[in-house]
């Protein structure tokens, strides 16, 4: 929505104030290296030993054969590569925070 049209909205003054403090978080898939630790929703995820955001939503990557995470990351510590953990069912699981899109673009796993 543009935010110069003359039309109001409900929530119009909030967009313009979020709008004006510039992106502090970034939505990121994290790959979790282990592929029994299934991520539901709500875990904490850490980075360099802090907290730094909350799973919103997990499952297991059957095209790319791997237990996915994805969560609101400070947008400082959200590039790709970063090394993370993730509380699953009370142990902490090594992660990374990965490149979307997520898929095997050869197609090779879901053939085999």
């Amino acid at each position: 929505m543009r935010l110069g049209k003359t039309v109001d909205f409900i929530g119009k003054d909030a967009l313009s104030a979020a709008k004006a403090q510039g992106i502090t978080r970034r939505l990121r898939p994290l790959l979790l290296e282990d592929g029994s630790a299934i991520a539901l929703g709500g875990e904490p995820v850490r980075i360099d030993g802090r907290i730094a955001g909350r799973v919103t939503s997990g499952g297991y990557g059957y095209t790319i054969g791997r237990s996915i995470a994805y969560a609101y990351l400070p947008s400082d510590r959200a590039a790709p590569d970063t090394a993370a953990e993730v509380q699953v069912f009370g142990r902490w699981v090594p992660a990374m925070v990965a490149r979307e899109p997520l898929y095997d673009p050869t197609g090779e796993r879901i053939r085999s």
